[in-house]
């Protein structure tokens, strides 16, 4: 089957579920790039702020090791592949410092099978990582010029309440043009939203964790909720994929596949 990500990643079977296209049911393994490409496409123009999770059956959003990856490998492979799609379609992915420490985030890497695409609407090679931290406290991992060096830009998202000492360090270690101030006692999501706008960054992926998305939600700022089902129960305290205060949005289904047991819908703010 076709490699979608150029690092090895092949697309399993995929069946779409809904809504039912004229021409079949399944992702072709001959076009997959395309065709998932098409379903997960961006508006035009516009800033858009999609999100993507991955829950269990019972509703969490990470294993009892804190991390998706222990209740991604009981799937499928499909939503590793949808999970670098949606990656080589973004202009900017948006974190939090918690879940990037706990997932071990590298910096984003170039997507060879959509290097055409990200030319032809003049993105950079790789998405760009926007860190959401308030105390400051990213890995060494992400900072230029270190032994895994970014092959994308890093951003560091913060807030004033960081203090002084603590931006001058961001600013050192990142680069002053590559820190954005977004809120004064906490981080202002709306405000990092406008701001990565304005830096022509409108393709925007959220990648947790539950307060950052609960934030986002909150705000008013998530066009699109992305979200895997794991074919698993875990029981647990570990927290869903959106947390903070109560929110009451309605989202409408745009599409749903299924592969081996794990089921991967789309849906849009109504």
């Amino acid at each position: 089957m076709t490699d979608v990500t150029g690092s090895g990643s092949d697309v399993p079977p995929m069946q779409v579920l809904w809504p039912l296209p004229a021409s079949g049911s399944r992702i072709e393994p001959d076009e997959p790039v395309q065709q998932l490409a098409e379903l997960y496409a961006y508006p035009d123009s516009g800033c858009w702020v999609r999100a993507n999770m991955v829950a269990t059956l019972d509703g969490a959003a990470a294993g009892q090791d804190g991390r998706t990856g222990s209740i991604n490998a009981v799937g499928s492979s499909a939503d590793r592949v949808v999970f670098h799609l949606l990656r080589g379609l973004a202009d900017v992915i948006l974190v939090g410092a918690g879940t990037v420490r706990a997932e071990h985030y590298r910096p984003p890497k170039p997507y060879p099978a959509l290097a055409g695409q990200r030319e032809l609407l003049e993105q950079s090679p790789a998405p760009v990582l926007a860190v959401v931290t308030r105390s400051g406290d990213v890995p060494d991992e992400l900072v230029p010029g270190g032994d895994d060096a970014p092959d994308g830009r890093v951003l560091v998202v913060t807030a004033e309440s960081a203090g002084s000492a603590v931006l001058n360090r961001l600013h050192d270690r990142f680069g002053a043009t590559n820190v954005l101030v977004a809120g004064a006692e906490r981080v202002d999501l709306t405000v990092a939203v406008d701001a990565l706008s304005d830096m022509g960054l409108d393709r925007m992926l959220c990648e947790g964790g539950p307060s950052v998305l609960g934030e986002l939600v909150a705000g008013g700022e998530l066009d699109e909720l992305c979200l895997t089902w794991s074919p698993v129960v875990t029981s647990g305290f570990e927290p869903r994929i959106l947390s903070g205060l109560p929110v009451n949005e309605r989202f409408d289904l745009r599409h749903l596949l299924h592969s081996d047991g794990t089921l991967i819908g789309r849906w849009v703010r109504s």
